[in-house]
């Protein structure tokens, strides 16, 4: 767990200097950014009929970054399928997400025994 939340505060502290306009820049500008903080980032790990985006690990957790440049309700089942194979936390970082994953992702955190993050980039550029 100790990984996980050290990964959710090192993404919350990326702030890309324009706007992402593909999923490959992203995964390039995330993967550099955990890099530069010392992380082991492995990206487009293939394990059977899955792909995960970035893979972070240290001694004991191995944690699952997932790259969406918009995160919405079709991309809930690929989660879903995800989660009992990382049982040290799964992140989804995007662009942008819809409402309705914004809320899934709320309410499922509270319950689920394994940790997720939902971590939505443009909200740092946000007026309001």
């Amino acid at each position: 767990m100790k990984l996980f939340s050290e990964l959710v505060k090192v993404i919350n502290e990326f702030l890309p200097d324009d706007p992402m306009r593909t999923e490959s820049e992203l995964e390039q500008k995330i993967m550099s950014h955990l890099h530069d903080k010392g992380f082991n980032v492995s990206s487009q790990i293939s394990k059977r009929h899955d792909r995960y985006d970035l893979v972070c690990r240290n001694i004991n957790e191995v944690v699952c970054i997932e790259l969406k440049l918009r995160a919405d309700i079709s991309d809930i089942k690929q989660f879903d399928k995800y989660l009992p194979k990382f049982k040290d936390g799964i992140i989804v970082v995007c662009w942008q997400a819809s409402f309705s994953v914004q809320d899934i992702f709320h309410n499922v955190a509270e319950q689920s025994p394994i940790p997720i993050a939902l971590i939505e980039l443009s909200r740092k550029y946000s007026i309001a």
